[in-house]
């Protein structure tokens, strides 16, 4: 492939920037959010019945260390030759369920402790300080990557596993109280056992066939291929103008500087004037705030970017 470069230890970015190693990389990182997406999709369900059964800081503390180690193999396969094996880690996410189940415990958590007045504007917030850190390391990372791409990521990675240890200070936010006890299990045999978890899991699935939900459901589904799309995006534009990665991927700073300003200030005061001046019910609120901010993403204009807990 390299035919006519010179002999180097490494290819230069610019003679990765070729058509078959664009068109190999689209393929393995397409495979790659597949295969990642996957454990969450058969999992997920059940660890969130299972947060509400002992709590949300465990399952929270289970999903990271599943995404940490997923996090790791991904970076032994990128120092060895076969790339393909990062098709792999997704099997560490069945640990937990992966990215999906830690941000959708954290949203829980959040939900938790905030009235039902407040939830939605702390969701905002909470979304905001994601997109803060995207903007604030996308430069950082930028500048490391004219050095060395390991730089950045390995950063990440120290990053990712120093969030464990923190995350076990946080508190259990599960009101225990609300919760029924079950059958004493010395008491039944095991087939009345399994019976029981299968009636329990049932219950708990039940929600998911109603119209409603199937509908946010296929609206999570496109929202999902348009976060997937950021990474093509960079791509893209660092082969189509000849940009090097470090410079193209400052275009995600700049989109976080707006998506920013929408989630910390501009929703939380359209919520707060939807509520005193219109006098909605939270509830109501919330679902014109989704709707209109459906319709403008359908015009083009997005008035936030999307995230599992807003």
């Amino acid at each position: 492939m390299y035919t006519n470069a010179p002999p180097t230890k490494h290819p230069s970015e610019q003679n990765c920037k070729i058509a078959p190693v664009q068109s190999e990389l689209a393929r393995i990182n397409g495979w790659k959010d597949t295969f990642d997406a996957l454990p969450s999709i058969l999992v997920v369900v059940s660890y969130g019945a299972l947060a509400d059964r002992i709590g949300r800081k465990p399952c929270l503390l289970l999903s990271m260390l599943g995404v940490l180690l997923s996090e790791i193999w991904t970076r032994l396969v990128c120092w060895s030759s076969s790339l393909r094996l990062v098709w792999l880690p997704g099997l560490f996410r069945l640990l937990g369920g992966g990215n999906l189940v830690v941000s959708s415990i954290v949203c829980v958590m959040v939900a938790d402790v905030f009235p039902e007045d407040d939830r939605a504007t702390a969701l905002y917030r909470l979304s905001s300080f994601f997109i803060l850190g995207e903007i604030l390391a996308t430069p950082v990372s930028a500048a490391m990557m004219t050095c060395s791409s390991w730089t950045p990521y390995l950063l990440g990675l120290a990053i990712v596993a120093l969030g464990l240890p923190i995350a076990c200070f946080l508190p259990e936010t599960l009101n225990r109280r609300s919760i029924e006890p079950l059958t004493d299990e010395n008491q039944i045999s095991l087939i009345e056992q399994l019976q029981q978890r299968v009636r329990q899991f049932s219950h708990l699935t039940r929600f998911l066939w109603t119209g409603n939900i199937m509908l946010a459901l296929f609206m999570f589904l496109t929202s999902s291929l348009n976060r997937q799309s950021t990474s093509l995006l960079l791509q893209y534009s660092s082969a189509r103008y000849d940009w090097s990665l470090a410079h193209a991927s400052l275009f995600l700073a700049l989109r976080g500087v707006a998506t920013v300003f929408t989630f910390a200030f501009l929703m939380p005061t359209i919520t707060g004037l939807l509520a005193r001046a219109l006098r909605m019910s939270p509830t109501v609120k919330d679902r014109r705030m989704s709707q209109a901010s459906g319709g403008l993403s359908i015009m083009g204009i997005r008035p936030g970017r999307d995230c599992h807990c807003a």
